[in-house]
């Protein structure tokens, strides 16, 4: 993969010029978004919680009754303290799955957070190849990592994550029975 100006890999860098930027506060006078901004946007650290919530009502599994889901939480705070947040949840742990919330915790500290920190947090698609070539598996965790991600990028842009992929679509229509 090519590397484009500023560290992302080429396609990974969104344009922050046609964005409302978080704080005014580095817009020079003519309104525009200089090409190096003084933000710091790498990975600073990240964090986990695990949490069991209560399911409406029990499921019966073959190899357990689940009564609470666990849930792996992930936030992901950049060097100027801006947070993105995701989710990873498996049903019925180990005993029905290839995740549990314990594995997830131990893949995202152990493994993961080496080749995230430091990178550049609004590169998400390099973030996301770097942990391809370098974990096998760990979907479930992956996923709550760039959604994270995606998290962080939208509340810098002060959008929602749904705008960074092109904004709400269309209603679905409703067809007659």
């Amino acid at each position: 993969m090519r590397a484009a100006p500023g560290g992302c890999a080429a396609g990974a860098r969104r344009d922050l010029a046609h964005a409302r930027p978080r704080s005014p506060s580095w817009i020079d006078r003519d309104g525009r978004v200089p090409l190096r901004s003084p933000l710091d946007t790498r990975i600073d650290r990240i964090e986990t919680f695990s949490v069991d919530l209560p399911t409406m009502r029990r499921n019966v599994l073959s190899m357990a009754t689940m009564r609470t889901q666990s849930v792996l939480v992930l936030r992901i705070p950049d060097a100027d303290g801006v947070c993105g947040w995701g989710e990873g949840a498996t049903i019925g742990g180990l005993s029905y799955g290839e995740e549990s919330p314990t594995g997830m915790t131990l893949a995202v500290h152990g493994y993961m957070a080496p080749h995230l920190l430091g990178m550049d947090a609004r590169c998400i698609a390099a973030a996301m190849s770097s942990l391809g070539a370098a974990i096998q598996g760990d979907a479930t965790t992956k996923c709550a990592v760039e959604t994270a991600l995606q998290d962080l990028q939208a509340r810098r842009l002060g959008v929602s994550v749904a705008a960074l992929f092109g904004g709400r679509g269309a209603p679905a229509p409703v067809l007659p029975h």
